[in-house]
């Protein structure tokens, strides 16, 4: 019999699946990239809803600035995704920010 303990955190990274990320094969099969990393983010966020875990640490990319006016990136850079991937990551960053405008939930990207 299995028994887990209770998670206190969870850490998520691209592609929860099958790893989607390339930039120019984004543009080939958009819906992919969009069901892929929006669909499996909401997944995550139910089962950690469901298991009371509050705490994520999101690696997003660095695409979601789409080109920046300099490097290296300040975090603080306006997000512009040119891509159908990058915009798959702003739009789960959005996703997770509204919900950590809730109560209790906690976030790093």
């Amino acid at each position: 019999m299995w028994r887990f303990a209770p998670a206190e955190e969870e850490v998520h990274s691209s592609g929860a699946k099958q790893a989607y990320k390339a930039v120019g094969e984004s543009s080939e099969i958009p819906v992919t990239y969009y069901h892929n990393n929006v669909t499996a983010t909401i997944y995550l966020l139910q089962i950690m809803s469901e298991f009371d875990c509050t705490r994520l640490v999101y690696s997003s990319s660095a695409t979601v600035y789409g080109t920046p006016p300099v490097v290296p990136i300040p975090e603080m850079t306006r997000l512009k995704a040119d891509s159908p991937y990058g915009q798959s990551k702003v739009m789960c960053e959005s996703i997770i920010q509204d919900i950590t405008q809730g109560a209790g939930f906690f976030m790093s990207c």
